[in-house]
């Protein structure tokens, strides 16, 4: 997650495995890049990811990437009071969006 944040596309992320055969990441893109074209986020993110497995060993790469336009938040449930990411609410939130065969990003 660490590795994700860093970029300047992303305002937040989160990589979660239980229930996958490989982590998946829920990234939240950044503002000021939501009107970027799809195909322009998939690369841009696939270059990330990428980079990011570079440095992993084969059983913690990232297989798939689902990338929202939403913007987290308190109010909305996806903040804890302390600004922590509530993992929970969040895997159950995009869990129609990744599954096992997800390969890749996908922007949703």
């Amino acid at each position: 997650e660490h590795s994700l944040n860093k970029d300047a596309w992303v305002d937040q992320a989160m990589v979660f495995g239980s229930g996958f055969a490989q982590p998946v990441a829920v990234i939240a893109m950044a503002l000021s890049n939501h009107e970027e074209p799809d195909e322009i986020v998939k690369q841009h993110f696939s270059n990330v990811i990428d980079v990011v497995n570079a440095g992993l060993p084969a059983y913690e790469k990232i297989a798939a990437a689902l990338v929202v336009r939403d913007v987290w938040g308190l109010e909305s449930g996806e903040l804890t009071p302390t600004l922590k990411i509530r993992r929970g609410f969040l895997a159950e939130k995009y869990a129609q969006h990744l599954n096992d065969e997800s390969v890749g990003v996908l922007v949703g």
